[in-house]
């Protein structure tokens, strides 16, 4: 993140958008490959209006490729160009802890996506993806049988390998006592907290308007040595 200063100078977005492209190009042609999350300028208790209207030019440099946009401007807005200055020291542009707090939140699903899980450090309350292909083939799966018998589905049972086993080595125990119940069964191998919550958050009980969920998670969040 960079251009407050420019702001607080009397640049003009134009200006300040030209100056952080120049950064990125320089980036770019210093460490080649190299992915970009590019933070726009954190609103403040001056000149906001022109920072919301840099920030405009900013996000055009997204590419998804190399240059990520991070917007932050809804969580440290209480409305439209009026900060929460709860989150600010007394200047209304440095933050303070619970800030920062917010900040490292908000960033870190993007932030762990780029570095990858095995590189940084995963939360298990934070949606993380995985790109195995067991997984994702399930995942679409899930999601389709969720559009098919959403409104049937009185029953889910949702977890990792323990779940989805009952398919395998229950099956006989679930045809008969699970089955007729209408329960199906959302279990995905080698899931961790942050797995499920990813899966929530994309599609996999949209439209479930099921009764009872059995939930078994927790096995492969344990440390690995």
């Amino acid at each position: 993140m960079t251009g407050f200063n420019n702001v607080n100078h009397n640049d003009k977005p134009a200006d300040i958008d030209k100056g952080i492209e120049a950064i990125l190009k320089a980036l770019h042609a210093k460490i080649p490959g190299v992915k970009v999350i590019l933070v726009n300028i954190l609103p403040s208790g001056h000149h906001n209006h022109v920072i919301h209207e840099t920030n405009k030019l900013l996000a055009r440099h997204e590419d998804r490729k190399t240059v990520f946009s991070l917007d932050l401007t809804h969580v440290f807005e209480e409305s439209p160009e009026k900060i929460n200055t709860k989150l600010y020291v007394g200047d209304q542009i440095h933050l303070v802890k619970e800030g920062y707090v917010l900040w490292q939140k908000a960033m870190e699903p993007l932030f762990t996506k780029l570095l990858g899980a095995q590189e940084g450090v995963h939360h298990p309350w934070i949606a993380q993806e995985r790109n195995d292909a067991h997984h994702k083939a399930r995942h679409q799966m899930l999601v389709a049988e969720s559009k098919a018998h959403g409104p049937q589905e009185k029953v889910i049972f949702l977890g990792a390998s323990s779940v989805e086993h009952w398919g395998i080595d229950g099956k006989e125990l679930w045809d008969k006592h699970y089955a007729p119940r209408h329960a199906y069964n959302y279990g995905i191998n080698g899931d961790r907290t942050e797995h499920v919550l990813w899966r929530i958050a994309h599609g996999e009980l949209d439209g479930v308007k099921a009764k009872l969920v059995v939930l078994i998670i927790g096995m492969k969040s344990k440390r690995q040595k």
